[in-house]
């Protein structure tokens, strides 16, 4: 009797072939796309804004003390062909800060701008640790509303509180592109709202100067310490 030719299991093969791809398809969607690590995200305290043909990096206030600060960011402008300039910053309608007027800065095609260079000042009813809602308004009709940190002049952002650094407590500062070294301090109603306070400390204490604890008159444990530093006798 003749051999009959072997016939595959055509049915059972396509199913299993349709039950891998089942297995398969949440692992395969999941590439490729979308990776946490490929997103634009702030990791430090200056805000950046990249929604427009000016992107807004590191946009922070960095204040000497409470009621007045510099606005620090760096502007890069994304067009190739066309010179953008921010026209004005301002704050929200309901804040109580003001933002002094400034003359237009330019930011060439494809060219960054740092602002900290320009002594922007900002002055009234805020702190270390606020946050300020500001607009910056382009030439090109670009109009960016966000908050803003104010922090500390120490740190990484030591020495940028520069529309502040030559003129008197409470004084008021015009910022302009020219004002690098020789800002005129302006008494003006913005002026008054300067806090009247001590500079903001850049030094940390120590466990020893903690809240509760004193310092020993040797500068060793602190004095009424419970710990008991004497070696423990051999068994």
């Amino acid at each position: 009797m003749p051999m009959q030719p072997h016939r595959r299991p055509v049915r059972r093969t396509a199913v299993l072939a349709v039950a891998a791809l089942a297995f398969a398809a949440p692992t395969l969607s999941s590439c490729g796309f979308r990776y946490a690590t490929d997103r634009v995200y702030t990791p430090a305290a200056g805000l950046n804004d990249r929604s427009g043909e000016v992107d807004i990096l590191g946009a922070v206030v960095v204040a000497s003390r409470a009621g007045e600060g510099t606005l620090v960011a760096s502007l890069s402008n994304g067009s190739a062909t066309d010179a953008i300039s921010l026209q004005s910053v301002t704050p929200a309608s309901d804040a109580k800060v003001q933002v002094a007027t400034f003359p237009a800065i330019d930011v060439a095609p494809r060219r960054d701008v740092d602002l900290a260079t320009k002594r922007i000042a900002v002055t009234g009813d805020f702190g270390a640790g606020d946050v300020l809602t500001l607009t910056f308004a382009f030439s090109n009709g670009q109009s960016v509303t966000t908050g803003v940190t104010t922090v500390t002049n120490c740190d990484e952002f030591a020495g940028f509180d520069t529309a502040f650094a030559d003129a008197p407590k409470g004084g008021a500062t015009t910022g302009s592109p020219s004002s690098s070294a020789e800002a005129t301090p302006s008494a003006s109603p913005s002026a008054s709202a300067a806090a009247e306070g001590e500079p903001y400390s850049c030094d940390f204490a120590t466990p020893n100067q903690m809240p509760g604890a004193s310092i020993g008159s040797d500068g060793g444990e602190p004095e009424g310490s419970s710990i008991d530093s004497s070696p423990t006798p051999a068994e």
